[in-house]
């Protein structure tokens, strides 16, 4: 699993669903209020070429929910997921993130989310890149890269990922 999410890797997520099943997917994402949680276009494609949308405030209220553990989830459960998110961690900082990579029509996209921990109040963020190439690992390192250089513009006394 670990690897699974580090990579978005699809087979596994899609070997996830089937044992999950859509329906159940669809009440969990109506429960989180996760977007407009739309799983039509299949159950492998729903998050990629289906319905499924979300904006990135809804992506930013959604982590915070998740990491305030105010979702009905589990305590261990959040804590598994935060866990698999998790990047970098010294002395100043903890971060952690995931990509996600999606078509839509004629464009890759691909999201990264996370949050930064520090001493004071984590700080939450979300970006979506869109490109008409394929690749999707040069894809996700782009934006990384870009979430990265937003951040240290934004606070350029805190370098977040080393």
């Amino acid at each position: 699993l670990t690897e699974a999410f580090k990579y978005s890797t699809d087979w596994y997520f899609n070997r996830l669903v089937d044992q999950v099943s859509v329906n159940k997917i669809k009440y969990w994402m109506d429960k989180c209020n996760y977007g407009n949680a739309d799983t039509s276009g299949g159950s492998h494609d729903f998050w990629k070429t289906g319905g499924l949308r979300i904006s990135a405030e809804e992506q930013i209220d959604f982590l915070k929910k998740l990491h305030q553990n105010k979702l009905t989830f589990s305590f261990l459960h959040v804590k598994t997921v935060v866990a698999l998110m998790s990047q970098t961690e010294d002395g100043l900082q903890h971060h952690q993130s995931c990509t996600g990579i999606f078509k839509d029509q004629d464009k890759y996209c691909v999201w990264h989310i996370g949050f930064l921990s520090q001493e004071k109040e984590p700080e939450y963020f979300a970006g979506m890149i869109m490109s008409g190439e394929t690749g999707n690992d040069d894809l996700s390192k782009v934006a990384i890269s870009v979430s990265q250089q937003v951040l240290e513009d934004l606070q350029p006394s805190i370098n977040y990922y080393n």
